[in-house]
């Protein structure tokens, strides 16, 4: 075993450890019996029934519909065929889920690629959608790699980013700015869509803490990756800043994605960068939007994904990254975060878990708990060395007694889908207070998504205190009367 004690205090682990395997493949279900270039992996409960469905993104040339399949509340998934969603043979990438008309139920943006226009549907209620395919963003085209709705003027409706490659000459990528759900307008003046890179991902998350949604953008090849802080709380107007000093903003090693996630329990979003070819990076944030790299993870894997989620329920967030684009298929990389046992930030590599030896090229990847026990499992979205590969469900069977919680936020003022909403979850674990944070986002790394907040509790036996900031600058603090549940919280007015 390697160990690196790092500036901060934290201690992170090299090494590949045996543990109790917590995933289970399931090869029984009509979502692991497709395949079909599959990049993108949403899970957002599309019908309004209570339960995670799942949308797939498929990016095959000259084109292959899309999957959706709707999750029947007992573990065990329909497929759907019937719905404007997956009737369009496109060559997509990405996709983002956001009630973007605030009527109560998600619609949908695909990225499409090869030039392909791409697909901005409007959900119409019983998994009808209607398209909308005039004026921006519905009308827009080009080499188009992933998206994500955000709120970045928190004025209550859902704005957009496209991140665009361009084929053999850098693209820009685009911002839309809503007007109210279904109008948008292109924005041409903003830092965010004035640089041409291969941009593969954009990432929104409140980095500095100041209510307001910041953006990180992949690129890959040489390019460095970007980082725009919103200065709409310093301005009162909408306006972002490039940044261009620090680990983040200077970093060019052929990035593909970055993810959120507060991996330390600190109070603040640290930044995952999945890198192809060269080491994936760690950086941590000081909590006023500053970071500092760590050469976390030792593998210099071809990463394209990643997803965090507390796979143990143990009170801190571990993290799966998904590999591809090779000579021949890869392992992913399971890491078990080890904050809870040591009281450092602590990732151990898990080695014999079917979720690592299930090789082929992977591509976007979600943690969800689709089967409502309480715990995380995990879909990857596959492709192998054009051939089709089945894409992977992993149920997770996990062993301990841990506790749980899990939020559904609903916006009023803010956009419905409360996307950019925080929670944070305060419960006495270990006989320690412990805060965990999470933010609800349009798009979670390379092409994942999930709008529920998932929190395991360790040994707690009640929620001490669960408080949501919501993009309308709205502070709530909500009281949990039981845990081991789902719960839906409603934005006050």
């Amino acid at each position: 075993m390697t160990t690196l004690r790092l500036a901060t205090g934290f201690l992170l682990l090299f090494c590949a450890a045996a543990m109790a395997q917590p995933f289970t493949k399931i090869s029984d279900q009509i979502v692991s019996n497709d395949g079909g270039d599959s990049r993108s992996v949403n899970w957002v409960d599309i019908d309004g029934d209570g339960d995670l469905d799942l949308f797939v993104t498929n990016g095959h040339s000259p084109g292959t519909n899309n999957f959706a399949y709707e999750n029947l509340g007992n573990g065990v998934f329909d497929k759907i065929t019937n719905s404007a969603i997956v009737q369009d043979s496109a060559r997509s990438d990405g996709a983002s889920w956001g009630d973007v008309d605030n009527d109560g139920d998600p619609d949908v943006f695909v990225a499409n690629w090869y030039n392909d226009q791409n697909l901005f549907y409007i959900n119409e209620g019983d998994w009808q959608f209607r398209r909308i395919a005039e004026g921006p963003p519905g009308g827009s085209m080009g080499f188009s790699e992933s998206c994500s709705w955000a709120d970045a003027n928190n004025d209550g409706w859902l704005d957009l980013f496209i991140a665009n490659s361009g084929n053999r000459q850098p693209e820009r990528n685009a911002f839309y700015l809503a007007t109210d759900g279904t109008s948008f307008t292109k924005i041409f003046d903003s830092p965010l869509s004035a640089d041409a890179a291969a941009s593969r991902s954009p990432n929104w998350a409140d980095v500095d803490g100041d209510g307001d949604a910041d953006m990180f953008v992949a690129n890959e090849g040489d390019s460095p990756n970007h980082f725009f802080k919103n200065l709409l709380k310093e301005n009162g107007k909408l306006a972002f800043e490039k940044i261009t000093d620090g680990a983040i903003a200077k970093d060019a090693e052929n990035s593909i994605s970055g993810s959120w996630a507060d991996v330390d329990n600190d109070g603040d979003f640290d930044l995952f960068v999945a890198n192809l070819g060269q080491p994936n990076v760690l950086y941590l944030n000081d909590g006023r939007g500053n970071f500092q790299r760590q050469n976390a993870f030792s593998d210099s894997s071809r990463s394209f994904g990643s997803s965090w989620g507390d796979i143990d329920n143990d009170g801190d967030l571990d993290l799966f990254v998904a590999n591809g684009w090779a000579k021949t298929g890869l392992n992913n990389h399971l890491f078990r975060n080890l904050l809870a046992e040591t009281g450092t930030a602590t990732f151990e590599e898990i080695s014999g878990d079917p979720v690592v030896q299930d090789g082929g090229w992977s591509y976007g990847s979600s943690f969800a708990d689709y089967d409502s026990d309480g715990d995380l499992d995990l879909f990857v979205a596959k492709w192998l060395n054009s051939k089709d590969e089945n894409n992977a469900l992993f149920r997770n069977d996990l062993a301990n007694e841990n506790n749980w919680l899990i939020v559904n936020c609903v916006g009023t003022t803010s956009n419905r889908s409360a996307i950019g909403a925080t929670v944070r979850v305060k419960a006495k674990i270990n006989g320690k207070s412990v805060w965990q944070m999470r933010q609800i986002s349009g798009q979670d790394s390379y092409c994942g998504q999930n709008l529920q907040l998932h929190f395991g509790l360790g040994n707690a036996q009640s929620v001490d205190s669960l408080i949501v900031n919501w993009p309308s600058g709205v502070t709530q603090t909500v009281a949990i009367s039981a845990i081991n549940r789902s719960t839906t919280i409603s934005e006050h007015r």
